[in-house]
């Protein structure tokens, strides 16, 4: 008897060893870039106005979806992952998508036309996202039973394959990651995840003179991409600014600077302002894809609001004014001139 257990108790050990070296093994597999860390907690509205908490998914493995209807990757992915929810819910999957749209009603229509059926919560002001480092769309994390932040992956993928579902069927099977040193380590900093320099996204500034904003001006707009990895890994496509009716845009150059490990390209963009009143300049959103294969990504600001003044007349036409009655007195002194000169010189001739 004694014998017995002690078999049967060696074969747990082996097996549930098994199943942890397995958890690594198919998160790979999957996709995932593995992590050392822990997640961060927070609470965000549905789109029904309930409070959603991460927490409250806690003891099952967990897919942290950031994602946003004008991401067109984003929105290619999403069936697909409806599909596994639904497939796997009751096997221990959760998936939570977070939607950083700032329009609740475009989200709305999104999930009612493509019958979306796990939770879905707003962060229209980025205030999740950003504590995520997910500025790049699309960004998925996976978290374990045992509460561990253990991958990530950037970039939409097919999770149609067969091949993915028996993975993704082994992974769920493991009820606790346990502790390994496996993956890249993460550190909460002032709040937000620290993530190794290659898995940082790039943060984007936008920028141009206030002074300058009168009608019928050329602005320099600016927009900066800051990375902390190395931008020759990528294919970088030049930033995408939304317009208005009234402000036109000429041809685009670029610089570049390096400094402590980070390198900022600078797009200058002229703009003219053709029309007074308010604007709004964006959303500015930039794609990038890795050199060395992989799926396209977006960042996106929204850009900034702007005044353009009314072009003041006066300050034209009242200098052109003061020029042309300069001109004529001018031209009046030299002509009244003419008859004292032919008089003086009748006068010394006669003389």
């Amino acid at each position: 008897m004694k014998r017995t257990c002690f078999i049967l108790f060696f074969s747990f050990l082996v097996v549930d060893a098994w199943g942890r070296d397995s958890a690594h093994e198919k998160l790979a597999q999957l996709g995932f870039t593995l992590l050392q860390g822990t997640p961060i907690d927070f609470e965000l509205a549905g789109l029904d106005d309930s409070k959603q908490s991460l927490q409250s998914f806690r003891g099952k493995w967990i897919w942290l979806v950031f994602w946003a209807t004008w991401c067109g990757p984003c929105t290619d992915e999403m069936p697909a992952l409806e599909s596994l929810y639904r497939k796997f819910k009751q096997k221990g999957l959760s998936v939570l998508g977070v939607s950083v749209d700032q329009d609740r009603n475009a989200v709305q229509r999104f999930v009612n036309e493509n019958k979306i059926t796990f939770p879905i919560v707003t962060d229209g002001e980025g205030s999740v996202s950003s504590k995520y480092r997910a500025s790049a769309l699309p960004t998925l994390y996976v978290i374990s039973p045992d509460w561990k932040l253990v991958g990530i992956l950037r970039g939409a993928r097919d999770w149609s394959s067969q091949q993915t579902s028996e993975d993704l069927s082994v992974l769920l099977q493991n009820q606790k990651y346990g502790d390994t040193d496996i993956g890249m380590k993460m550190a909460e900093e002032d709040g937000a995840l620290s993530l190794p320099n290659n898995l940082v996204p790039p943060q984007l500034e936008v920028s141009l003179n206030p002074n300058e904003l009168k009608q019928g001006a050329i602005v320099p707009l600016t927009v900066e991409v800051t990375w902390k990895g190395n931008p020759k890994d990528y294919l970088i496509k030049v930033p995408r600014i939304t317009l208005p009716t009234g402000i036109s845009q000429a041809d685009v150059s670029s610089s570049s600077t390096s400094a402590d490990e980070n390198t900022t390209l600078r797009y200058h963009f002229p703009i003219k302002l053709e029309t007074e009143g308010n604007h709004k300049i964006g959303p500015i959103e930039l794609s990038y894809s890795p050199r060395q294969g992989g799926k396209e990504l977006f960042a996106r600001i929204e850009g900034v609001s702007i005044i353009v003044e009314k072009k003041n007349w006066a300050r034209v036409v009242i200098p052109v004014l003061c020029a042309i009655f300069v001109g004529a007195g001018w031209l009046l002194f030299q002509k009244s001139k003419k008859p004292l000169r032919r008089r003086h010189e009748t006068y010394r001739s006669t003389g």
